[in-house]
This record gives structure tokens, sequence and C-alpha cells, in this order.
């Protein structure tokens, strides 16, 4: 179940109860992250992918305004995995996709699990929440896009039935490195 944002008055959804693989000692929830959560999460994406390709609040802020900000905190509190999901094209988005998105299409940003919670299964908790998410909010179809040379995260998609629709030698505008294309239907 994606809890509401604390303080929102959208409620809470679930379709299929997500549980961790391993459930560790822990019980872990999806929230839908508010307006007081994008600088945590912009902090643990520079914690996860360093200074060079981080959100910055700036980003994030924008990405939840049209979608959905994800996180999952341990039982402390803190927040230990992240995810952007995008449901409305952003005109001045730096991915080509982005800028374009047909309305029935989200576009999955990306996750990413802190360290020393990995191998419980909270990516594909994670993973099944986008899902779930852009379900909620109409979507057919989930579009991202991987570096080429990521071979976790393509062995991620593929687990969660994503196809290949597409390969560009230079996905960003003036940044080399090649990009899978990848798609998931999610609903009719």
């Amino acid at each position: 179940m994606i809890e509401a944002e604390s303080g929102s008055n959208q409620p809470g959804f679930a379709e299929k109860p997500y549980a961790p693989a391993e459930a560790d000692k822990e019980n872990f929830a999806v929230e839908l992250v508010g307006e007081s959560g994008v600088a945590e999460m912009s902090e643990l994406d520079r914690k996860l992918f360093g200074e060079h390709k981080h959100l910055s609040v700036v980003e994030l802020q924008s990405m939840r305004q049209h979608g959905a900000l994800l996180a999952i905190r341990d039982h402390s509190g803190k927040m230990i995995v992240e995810a952007q999901l995008i449901t409305k094209a952003i005109s001045d988005a730096v991915e080509p996709l982005v800028r374009s998105l047909p309305s029935h299409s989200a576009y999955f940003e990306g996750f990413a699990v802190d360290g020393s919670h990995r191998g419980k299964g909270l990516g594909l908790m994670m993973e099944q929440a986008v899902e779930e998410e852009a379900r909620r909010q109409g979507k057919r179809e989930i579009w991202a896009t991987v570096r080429a040379e990521n071979a976790a995260s393509i062995r991620n998609l593929n687990k969660e039935n994503y196809l290949i629709i597409g390969y560009a030698e230079s996905y960003y505008e003036g940044e080399g490195g090649a990009r899978r294309s990848e798609e998931r239907r999610v609903g009719k």
C-alpha cells in the first residue's frame, strides 16, 4: 500500500500488498513524498549518485508537480529508497521523452536504494509501487530509459517485463552515452 503524503487529502491505496522478498526485522511502506521530503530525497540521491548525477531540489519539485515522488523509510524514519514518476510532460526537461510524454504514458525517472538496504526486495517493492501509482493516475504504459552499460538496472527492468522499444547512441543533448528506451504496459 502506498501511504498518502503527510498533511495531504490524498487517500492511500492498495491494489496488491507489497512485501519485501526478505522482510528482515523491519516493516516497510511506500509513501508519496510531500514538499517537506523533497530536500531529503535530493540528499539521498546525492549520496547514491554523487554530485554530478544527483537530482536537485528544483528538479525534484518539478517532478513532484508533474507526477509523484515515492519513498520508503526505515524503522527510524530515514529515507532509504527513492523514486520519481513523471505523469505529465515537462516542456523544459532534459530528457526528450519527458518533453513529449503522451497523456496515456508515464515516465519512470528512476529509483535508488541505500546500499545498506539492498538485497531486501525494496527495489522490487518500489517498482511495483511506481506501477500502481501510474495506474492510479490512469496511465496505460510506463516508459524508462537506462544507460546501455547499466546492467543492474537493465536486469531489474527485464524482471518487471519492460520491453526494449528504442536505442539512442547519444540520448542527452551535448552528452555522450547510449541509452535504451524501455516500456511496460500497466493499464488498458
